[in-house]
């Protein structure tokens, strides 16, 4: 398994846009080959900063996949976003591979 990690930070004028339009854009990626599911994670530190802190965790059959969607899909879609909200959010990603899973 893969998991394709994507960080972001939203500026505060835009977050509730933002947010409300990141589901679609979600819903979107989960179309292409070898996406399975995908979670959002918020930053409590929300409330206080200028920015809202958001991270999108999708989860890959391999990294296979991920390079069609990088070489095929990811300059479409980021260039979406780029169009939607300017420079008003900054994104950085890593990719993680499953190395071991434990069990309670």
């Amino acid at each position: 398994m893969i998991k394709y990690e994507v960080n972001l930070e939203i500026n505060k004028t835009i977050d509730e846009n933002f947010l409300e339009w990141l589901p679609h854009h979600i819903d979107e990626i989960l179309k292409f080959k070898g996406f399975q599911n995908a979670s959002i994670f918020t930053d409590n530190s929300c409330d206080s900063e200028l920015y809202c802190k958001i991270t999108v965790h999708y989860e890959l059959d391999s990294r296979e996949d991920l390079q069609n969607y990088f070489d095929n899909h990811a300059t479409t879609m980021r260039d979406k976003t780029v169009k939607m909200f300017g420079d008003n959010f900054k994104a950085s990603r890593r990719i993680l591979e499953l190395t071991k899973k434990f069990y309670k």
